[in-house]
C-alpha cells in the first residue's frame, strides 16, 4: 500500500506566480492559472536535491499544498522561496492549515473520501485534492475575517438597541474602513471559485472535484461568508443612516440654540439698561 499526503498552508496574502515562473523557468501557458505546480526538476531546483514523489502547488491566492513532503522539507521549501517572492507571513502558516492523505492499494485503486467507490489514481487526483485544499485554507481565513467583523457588528447593534449612537466620526470610519477592507481583500479569494483552471479537464476530473469540494463543503462555506457580508453592509448602511439622523437632530437644535439667543440678548440688554 502506498500512501500519499497533502498538506496546504496559508502563507501570504498572495504570492507572485509570474517570479517563480521566471526564475524556475516554466513555460507560461496561454490561459495563465491562479496556480503553478513544481515537480521534478523544476522542484530539485529549490529543494537542492532530487525529490522523486513530490511535488508542489503554489496558488496565488496565498495558498501551497505540498505533496509527500515532511516538516523540515516544508521548513526547507518555504526559507528558499522567500529569496525569490519576499517574506512570508508565517502567522498565517501556523493558524491556517489542512490535510489530506489518499492511501493506494496495490493495484493502484483509491478512495478519494470515505463512502465513496474506489477508482484508479491517475495525475488529476492530486491536481483536485491540492486545490481543494487550496480552497479550503484560504475560505477559513476569510471565514475568520467575517466572524472577527460580526463581533464588531454585534456591538453596533447593541447600541442601536440601548437607544445609543457612536456620533465620533473617526471611529465609525475606522469600523467601515475595516468592513471595506474586508471586502477588497475577500475579491481575490472569491476568485478562487472560477472555473477556468479547470479549461481542458475531462468529466472524470471535474467529478472527483464535486466530490472533494463536497466533502470540505466549500460551496455552502462560501454562501454562508457571502450572506454574512451581505448582512455586515446592511448592518453598516443602518447605522451609517441613523448615525447622520441623530447628527442632523443635533445640528437642528444647535441652530435652535443659536436663534433663541438673539431675542435673549435684546431681553438681557433692556433689563440692563
Amino acid at each position: 500500500m502506498q500512501i500519499l499526503s497533502f498538506n496546504c498552508y496559508k502563507v501570504a496574502p498572495k504570492i507572485p506566480l509570474e517570479k517563480i515562473a521566471e526564475v524556475s523557468k516554466i513555460n507560461k501557458p496561454l490561459i495563465w492559472k491562479e496556480y503553478i505546480v513544481l515537480e521534478g526538476e523544476h522542484l530539485d531546483m529549490f529543494l537542492r536535491y532530487q525529490a522523486e514523489g513530490k511535488s508542489v502547488y503554489i496558488f496565488k491566492f496565498g495558498s501551497i499544498t505540498f505533496v509527500n513532503f515532511n516538516e523540515d522539507e516544508v521548513r526547507s521549501f518555504l526559507e528558499n522561496i522567500e529569496l525569490i517572492v519576499g517574506p512570508l507571513d508565517y502567522d498565517l502558516f501556523a493558524k491556517y492549515y489542512e490535510g489530506h492523505t489518499l492511501k493506494l492499494d496495490g493495484q493502484g485503486y483509491c478512495q478519494l473520501v470515505k463512502g465513496e467507490d474506489f477508482q484508479r489514481y491517475k495525475k488529476y487526483i492530486a491536481d483536485v485534492i491540492s486545490i481543494v485544499l487550496a480552497k479550503s485554507v484560504a475560505l477559513y481565513k476569510v471565514e475568520k475575517n467575517v466572524d472577527y467583523l460580526y463581533d464588531e457588528a454585534e456591538k453596533v447593534i447593541h447600541f442601536l438597541q440601548i437607544g445609543k449612537l457612536r456620533t465620533n466620526i473617526r471611529k465609525f470610519a475606522k469600523g467601515i474602513s475595516k468592513i471595506l477592507r474586508f471586502e477588497y481583500e475577500s475579491v481575490d479569494h472569491i476568485k478562487i471559485f472560477d472555473r477556468q483552471i479547470f479549461i481542458g479537464w475531462g468529466l472524470e476530473a471535474k467529478e472527483a472535484y464535486e466530490k472533494m469540494a463536497g466533502y470540505y463543503e466549500l460551496g455552502e462555506r462560501f454562501k454562508g461568508i457571502k450572506n454574512k457580508a451581505d448582512d455586515l453592509m446592511r448592518i453598516t448602511r443602518s447605522y451609517a443612516a441613523m448615525s447622520y439622523k441623530h447628527g442632523e437632530n443635533r445640528l437642528y437644535l444647535f441652530e435652535i440654540f443659536l436663534l433663541a439667543l438673539f431675542p435673549l440678548s435684546y431681553f438681557l440688554h433692556y433689563i440692563i439698561d
